[in-house]
């Protein structure tokens, strides 16, 4: 199981690196696997009110992927657990942010 830790603080922006920076606009998602040297892995999703962002830390074996969703409507999220159920991997720890409205169609 990978530790992930959640930090609420008054810490200064991190501003993005110069290089493996990956952006996942809304509607959409992508999956990286975890560099196994220790290596940084930086995913970024600027977020609505509207939206739902998650991410997805799957493991199978001793291989670990990460993916960030932005999630927009009803059948962006239906899609997106559908692609997550049908990659069967052994463990899944799923974190989310953000709400979608019930009239958001």
């Amino acid at each position: 199981m990978l530790k992930v830790t959640v930090d609420h603080n008054n810490n200064a922006p991190v501003p993005p690196p110069s290089s493996a920076f990956h952006y996942i606009d809304q509607g959409n998602y992508q999956t990286l696997h975890l560099p196994s040297d220790g290596g940084s892995l930086i995913m970024y999703s600027d977020s609505a009110t509207s939206c739902i962002i998650v991410v997805v830390v799957a493991t199978s074996g001793v291989e670990t992927d990460i993916t960030l969703a932005h999630l927009d409507s009803p059948e962006c999220i239906t899609a997106f657990f559908r692609i997550i159920s049908d990659r069967n991997s052994e463990e899944l720890q799923i974190y989310e942010q953000g709400t979608n409205p019930l009239d958001n169609e």
